[in-house]
């Protein structure tokens, strides 16, 4: 009955009859939760009609047996402490200038903070109610102005922000660091990270780190923009540091760095930026060796196998040696399939096969054989019976002038697919040493008769043993018949022929001669 009677008497403006019955009821039954709600709310206005007249001693006495209240009164929807903080907030130093430039900042923002400039360097004077105030009254001005004020004043206000020391984390603050991305896209010298470190990256929100969906649109979270924004400024700092202050999954975390870095990487080459696209994999390779696998990881691979070819090959080599042989997850070592169900080969093959043809070109770089016979019998560990593999292991020991160990892997091939061609020859190029032996290989591939567009330097080759080995007529049939398909590379032929004597006749041919040699590959190959 008195709640009712004190509710009516609030009602009607009749303050002072309303306190009395309200306290009365109070003091016979100081627990009961509804009698402390009821003159809570009867101080509440009495608060407002004091502030009216200016009776601001009397305003924080109210507040004081407010406060005293909140925490035992029934307060559904906290309706109460919600109140006591506007009334709180108002009697605080200088409230009465931040107030209503907070009000003002939503249409002039400009107006507003010239209002209250000449309090932002003395934050500690003021309540932290009145520090978030300035806040957004700072964050309305800066993005008002955000493409006209200069980098040196931005960055002044920035640091005069962080130094409020306002409620974080909060809106106000996840607000704070997203116009700081932006910001950076418009200025160039303003350091990204620095700032990252001084808004204290523990301070992201939960919903900072989850992207949003508005309209069917999804819309990346603020975390995934600073990401982007580090990769595009490609700002350096320490990930490890970073990653232990976010409360995100580390691994996510890298995946969104790696995405970032992927895409800019894509950007440089619809440019056509050749230089900045290879620096872009440079910095990728750096910033992600020693991270470990992920899907991102093996898709900026694939990138690189696609984009680092003919005149940027070359750099495919530097890429993947950063990139690590150790980074392949286990999707890499499976085939795929396309969009007509076609077999396409697993990476990790399709990267061997680019590393040996470049190796092949340019075996002088020592550098790059410790790290590929590694990744080679990783492979082979995995495959022990691929005859691809086996055959670049046996090229790997002639690049490091292995050829015993060679031979023996080039025999083991040939016994078990004599037709194929190339490994005549191949095997052959390991039998320095052995010229009859590398004569019997050379001639047992003629012998196959191969298509002549299928021979590339093998007459040159043998005719060089033939040579060694005293024959010349033979050696001059086949320097004869090397320059009648090489025109172009005559040079070292006719550097041969020069050491043959001018009175030295040919044979109409040397079928002969592959015959009777042919004869003893089998000999060869099973020794």
């Amino acid at each position: 009955m008195h709640i009712q009677e004190i509710t009516e008497l609030r009602r009607q403006g009749e303050l002072s009859k309303a306190f009395e019955l309200a306290f009365n009821a109070w003091d016979r039954d100081k627990a009961d939760p509804f009698l402390q709600m009821s003159l809570f709310w009867v101080l509440r206005d009495m608060c407002y009609q004091f502030f009216k007249h200016g009776y601001f001693d009397e305003v924080e006495v109210c507040l004081k047996e407010m406060k005293a209240f909140l925490s035992t009164m029934l307060d559904e929807k906290d309706m109460g402490k919600k109140a006591f903080q506007v009334l709180y907030h108002r009697v605080q130093n200088g409230a009465e200038v931040i107030l209503p430039a907070l009000h003002l900042s939503k249409q002039r923002p400009k107006d507003a903070f010239s209002q209250i400039a000449h309090f932002i360097d003395f934050p500690r004077f003021f309540d932290p109610l009145l520090r978030e105030d300035l806040g957004w009254i700072m964050y309305r001005y800066l993005k008002e102005i955000l493409y006209n004020l200069p980098s040196d004043e931005a960055k002044k206000l920035l640091d005069t922000y962080v130094k409020l020391e306002n409620p974080r984390p909060s809106l106000l603050h996840s607000q704070m660091l997203n116009y700081s991305i932006k910001f950076s896209q418009e200025h160039s010298d303003f350091k990204l990270y620095p700032f990252l470190q001084r808004w204290n990256p523990a301070l992201f929100r939960e919903e900072d780190l989850q992207r949003q969906v508005y309209e069917e649109h999804t819309i990346p979270s603020l975390l995934e923009k600073l990401i982007k924004q580090l990769v595009e400024n490609n700002e350096s700092f320490r990930f490890e540091d970073l990653a232990q202050s976010v409360a995100y999954p580390k691994n996510k975390l890298i995946e969104l760095f790696r995405q970032a870095q992927f895409r800019r990487i894509v950007q440089f080459k619809h440019w056509q930026q050749w230089e900045n696209m290879i620096q872009a994999f440079k910095d990728y390779a750096t910033f992600n060796s020693n991270l470990g696998p992920s899907t991102w990881h093996s898709r900026t691979l694939k990138l690189a196998f696609w984009y680092l070819r003919r005149d940027r090959a070359a750099f495919f080599l530097d890429f993947f040696k950063v990139w690590s042989y150790r980074n392949f997850d286990e999707d890499d070592w499976r085939p795929t399939y396309d969009k007509a169900d076609n077999r396409q080969e697993e990476l990790v093959t399709m990267v061997l096969q680019r590393c040996h043809n470049l190796l092949a070109c340019e075996r002088n770089k020592q550098d790059h054989f410790d790290w590929y016979a590694k990744f080679l019998a990783q492979y082979m560990f995995r495959f022990p019976k691929n005859k691809k593999a086996i055959r670049y292991q046996a090229f790997l020991y002639h690049w490091q002038q292995k050829d015993d160990c060679a031979i023996i892997l080039f025999k083991q091939l040939l016994r078990e697919t004599p037709d194929k061609y190339h490994l005549w020859y191949e095997a052959a190029q390991c039998l320095n040493g052995n010229i009859d032996t590398k004569i019997i290989f050379l001639c047992k591939l003629l012998h196959l008769q191969p298509e002549e567009s299928l021979l590339g330097n093998t007459r040159l080759t043998l005719a060089k043993a033939l040579i060694r080995k005293g024959m010349m007529s033979a050696a001059k049939t086949e320097l004869e018949l090397y320059l009648q398909y090489h025109r172009s590379k005559s040079y070292i032929a006719r550097c041969l022929m020069s050491n043959i004597s001018t009175e030295t006749i040919e044979n109409d041919s040397n079928q002969d001669l592959y015959q009777h040699y042919a004869q003893y590959a089998e000999d060869v190959l099973s020794d």
